[in-house]
Order: structure tokens, then sequence, then C-alpha cells
């Protein structure tokens, strides 16, 4: 854990990091860098992502920051009284105050698993804590900024009455300040998903001075840009010379390959306990697919079993998510989850977790087929019935 985060320099990479930081996580401040599959635990004071604050003026373009896991958010603690600004402190944003021009940014696929204050508080101001400004006290726009596909497990969070969602250029730019040094933002745009279902829209947002902000654009998440195609070039054709033609000979006839048939993958039963109620409905408990095994009547008896046990219970013919409460580590902590906590977002990283692949099948692609028909004898045991 540090005190502040990283920051890669010109045309560097980050890349299959874990931050745990009191203050800013990522700080991309130059020109040309990538940031990649980061995992941020963000504690009070800071941004994860943070466009801006230093006190030099450098090229400041061309950066990429992609994958981004925020798995703790607790900037909003402090996030109403700091910065002294209404920008807040949200999961990309800033208060920037460099005369460099910073440009043709691009972030995108942000995870953000528990609550945060807000999404993009962003701010340019001549009169910001760290700066650097021209000789003529003008600050630099920020240009042609992406941040799409911006996903947030739960609604936003926040204390006070501070704006959630905020977003302003220079509000009183020093005479001659005009151009790309007027401090405006231009051409920014937004996606976004909040609770796993409604987007990410402009009446999130406070913009207290359009005029300030050219552009804003909000568009849905994973929403692809076409690519610009340009018109086939006519190539004239090539002529080809008479060849005088060979003799045809007769082909043996061939034999035909002996198909294999594919090897079916095995049915596996979910590795995760599961609480399940008894057949008297009075007590619920943990248990695993092992405990069925013994007894397998307990395929029937039980409600939701054979989905959790597809071997045991014999129905891997069906493709299906388990239905039961299952209990999975996360942080290196025991929690209670179900398979449509793995489909509402972040599904890929959710199932990658120890043993979901195998218990939401359905939803993480992993149906399988049993490679034996014979069930066989399942040995009762004298052990005695938890129920």
């Amino acid at each position: 854990m540090g005190q502040d985060g990283i920051n890669a320099g010109k045309h560097s990479t980050v890349s299959d990091s874990f931050i745990r930081v009191v203050d800013d996580a990522i700080k991309p401040w130059d020109a040309g860098s990538l940031y990649t599959r980061i995992t941020i635990w963000q504690l009070p004071l800071g941004w994860p992502i943070n466009l801006g604050w230093w006190s030099w003026t450098s090229d400041d373009r061309d950066t990429v920051v992609d994958t981004v896991y925020v798995i703790h958010n607790q900037n909003w603690m402090t996030s109403e009284g700091w910065p002294t600004t209404k920008s807040g402190q949200c999961v990309v944003g800033g208060m920037y105050g460099s005369s460099a021009v910073k440009s043709n940014y691009k972030i995108t696929n942000i995870y953000v698993e528990t609550a945060c204050s807000c999404a993009v508080g962003l701010e340019i101001s001549k009169a910001a804590y760290n700066r650097h400004l021209t000789a003529d006290g003008c600050v630099g726009s920020i240009k042609d900024l992406q941040i799409t596909n911006m996903y947030f497990e739960e609604e936003f969070y926040t204390l006070g009455s501070r704006s959630n969602n905020f977003v302003r250029g220079e509000t009183n730019p020093s005479a001659g300040c005009t151009g790309d040094v007027a401090g405006r933002i231009e051409n920014l745009v937004i996606s976004g998903r909040v609770a796993g279902s409604r987007a990410l829209t402009k009446d999130d947002f406070v913009v207290p001075n359009p005029s300030t902000v050219h552009g804003l654009t909000f568009r849905t998440v994973d929403e692809p840009t076409p690519p610009t195609l340009a018109p086939p070039t006519p190539k004239p054709p090539t002529p080809t010379p008479p060849t005088a033609k060979p003799p045809t000979p007769t082909p043996p006839t061939p034999t035909p390959p002996t198909p294999t048939p594919p090897t079916p993958s095995p049915c596996v039963d979910s590795k995760l306990r599961f609480k399940v109620t008894t057949k008297k409905g009075k007590k619920r408990i943990t248990r695993d697919c092992k405990w069925i095994a013994k007894k397998p009547f307990r395929c029937n008896s039980l409600n939701g079993v054979a989905s959790h046990c597809p071997n045991v219970c014999g129905q891997c013919s069906t493709c299906q998510d388990a239905a039961l409460t299952f209990v999975v580590t996360l942080n290196k902590k025991k929690r209670a989850k179900k398979c449509t906590w793995v489909s509402n977002q972040s599904t890929n990283f959710r199932c990658n977790k120890s043993g979901v692949r195998d218990t939401c099948r359905q939803t993480c692609g992993t149906c399988t087929v049993n490679l034996d028909d014979d069930d066989g004898d399942d040995d009762d045991g004298d052990d005695k019935d938890d129920e």
C-alpha cells in the first residue's frame, strides 16, 4: 500500500498490476502510455484514474487505459470536502491546471464492483491546486477524450449535497487565452452502465457552464465505431498467355476417411459449497456435492441440488446454472452469491473465480455431457444424515 499511485512515463506500459493506495492510483500524465489489466483498491482520498494534478508542462496525448477493475472505491468518504471544487473525487477525472493540451486519450472497460461517489469528475482551472500555466496565465484544453464502457455494480453513493458527476472547463480564461489554451473540454465521449441495467446519461451529470464544454456525447456501452472504408481502386486485368493443356489423368478413387466421433467433455459437479433447506424446511445448511453423493436420494428430496450436482444427480443433459446460493471466496472472504451475480456484470471476470465456471455452467458457457450412461451404484455408507 502506498501514499500515491503510479505514472508510467512517456511511451511506457504498466500491465497486470495490483494497486492499493490512499491517494490517486493511476496517473496518466504523459504521451503514448498504456495502462492495462490493472486491479485497484482505492482507499479514502483521490481518483482511481487521475487525469491531471501536477505542476509541469509536457507532451500529453495518445494514452490508453484499458481493462481496470476497481474492487473497492472508498473515496466517497472524502469526496464531499476535497478538493474544494465541485468536481469531487470520481472514478475518472481530476483538477487540470497544466498548459499542455491533453488530447486523444482513450479510457475503456472500467469495472467498479462497490459503491462509489461518481463516474467522471473533471474540471479545468487556472487556479488548480497544482498547476503550470503559460506565461500569459493560460491553461490547456482537454480534447477528444473517450471514457467508454464503464460498469458500476451499484448506484452512486454520496455524502452531503455535492452533485455526482461533474464536467466544467475554465470559466474565466485570462486575456489572450484562446484556441488550445482556452481551457475548454472538447468532444468528450462517455458511456457506462449503472447498477447492472440503466445507462449513464447526461441526466447523471452537472455541467454548470456549458460554454466551457463543447461536443459532450453520451453513447451506449460497447457501441462500436464503424471503420472508414476507402473505395477499392480498380486494377486493369493482366493478360494471360495461352497455355498448352496437358492430358487429364484419371484420379484414383479416394477412400473416404473413417470419421472419428467427437470426444465429449466430462460432466463435472460444482466444487463450491451451497446452501440448501432440509426437507422439513426448518433448517438451512451448507453442504457440497460429496455429501449429496453419499445419499443420492437427496437429488430429489432437496430442491435445487440437481442443478448444482449434475453428475451425481444424472442431470448432465440439461444445460443450466446452479439454482442454489453458493459460497465463493472474494478478496480472501467467503461470500454467498447466486449465478445472477455472475451474469449481471463483469461476467468473464467472475466466471474465472475459483469454482464459478462449473457452477454457473450456462452463463459461463461450460455446459458438459456425461461420458458414462451407467450411473452406477452409490455407496450410501453409514454417515448420519445431517437433515
